[in-house]
């Protein structure tokens, strides 16, 4: 035996003899090699797991050329970067724990779905002899970038796609952005914590972004059907390059023109810092309920300092690691993702914000 293929516990030989099939088989199997049927392979992996066999995945990689991944994120100095920053922390972190398996990533800092499209093209072009998978974000699910999905995983490449729910593309796999999660737990922190009747402040987000409406939307429908006193006031949407003044000046009209104001909530980090102003310029910090979006140093003193009441957070660190975790062991070890995943959303309070600290070293 090879000592790429040394095992603890079940061989090759023990494989095939419980399966009836040869050695050869087997092994083609376990290093997705061609030859066989996907159903045939999908047993054998599943007899080889549950028997205890172990492949050596370091080994085997010294024997073939490195395996390389197109990496697709929002930039992260684009507005509401310090998601996207931790989406990147995330990946560059699982890389490093798997730097002996010989990936590599080819890094891309997009702006718009436009230029992603462009790129996606080009590694589709390139095809699977360069490439051997693809990582990257949904904006808005414009067509030219659907083509591009439809042509790598027709070429066996695999896409995982962080923050949305595609289906329909065999072999794009998709890490949830859980948005009706997020929006109801929002609402239910409020129903918690302010008067029944009221107004509660949300930022706009992304324009035409399908996630970001969503969470609006559970949020209202949570709020509806637990505090029907309870009205909403949206701001306007942001177009991909706004600036966040307009979020602050829109905060400000609101704050300072509503009677009823009750609570905030920055739908996005990206309008954290125009509502943290607002709230401070106004003079409404402390008299109303605030939510800030996603765990970074200037989110966290703004929880510190109490003109956040709470942060939700949308885990964009573990949907980094989990994502490049899903693609590697698709290519690698030919486990085939499911169709949907998800992370954790939690809230942070000051009571439990070290602990995300020390887990996370944010």
């Amino acid at each position: 035996m090879a000592k790429s293929e040394e095992a603890s516990g079940a061989t090759l030989k023990d494989i095939s003899k419980a399966l009836n099939v040869s050695s050869t088989t087997v092994h083609r199997a376990l290093a997705g090699k061609e030859g066989i049927s996907d159903s045939l392979r999908e047993k054998i992996l599943k007899t080889a797991e549950e028997m205890g066999y172990k492949l050596n995945y370091a080994a085997s990689s010294m024997k073939r050329k490195a395996v390389k991944i197109a990496v697709l994120l929002p930039a992260e100095t684009e507005g509401g970067s310090m998601y996207f920053a931790y989406l990147w922390k995330g990946c560059r972190s699982y890389l490093k724990e798997i730097e002996a398996l010989n990936v590599v990533t080819e890094e891309y800092g997009i702006q718009n779905e436009e230029e992603q499209a462009m790129i996606l093209k080009q590694i589709a072009d390139a095809g699977p002899e360069v490439y051997s998978g693809v990582l990257t974000f949904s904006y808005t699910r414009q067509q030219a970038v659907m083509t591009q999905y439809v042509r790598l995983t027709a070429q066996k490449i695999p896409v995982v796609v962080l923050d949305d729910e595609l289906t329909g593309i065999d072999g794009l796999y998709c890490i949830s952005p859980s948005e009706k999660l997020i929006g109801e737990l929002c609402a239910e922190f409020f129903s918690l914590a302010v008067p029944k009747e009221g107004t509660i402040i949300v930022s706009g987000g992304k324009k035409d972004s399908k996630v970001h409406a969503n969470m609006v939307s559970s949020f209202c429908g949570y709020l509806k059907e637990h505090c029907p006193g309870v009205k909403v006031s949206q701001t306007p949407p942001y177009e991909t390059n706004g600036k966040n003044e307009a979020d602050y000046g829109e905060f400000c009209q609101r704050l300072t023109s509503i009677p009823d104001v009750i609570g905030v909530y920055a739908l996005t980090s990206r309008s954290n810092d125009a509502l943290a102003k607002a709230l401070t310029d106004t003079g409404m910090k402390g008299k109303v309920r605030a939510i800030g979006s996603d765990l970074y140093d200037k989110s966290a003193q703004y929880l510190q300092d109490g003109v956040f009441d709470v942060l939700i957070y949308k885990n964009a660190f573990d949907k980094g690691v989990t994502a490049l975790r899903l693609l590697t062991d698709c290519i690698i070890k030919h486990i085939i993702p499911p169709a949907k995943s998800t992370c954790i959303i939690s809230l942070i309070f000051k009571s439990n914000l070290q602990f995300y600290e020390d887990v996370f070293r944010l």
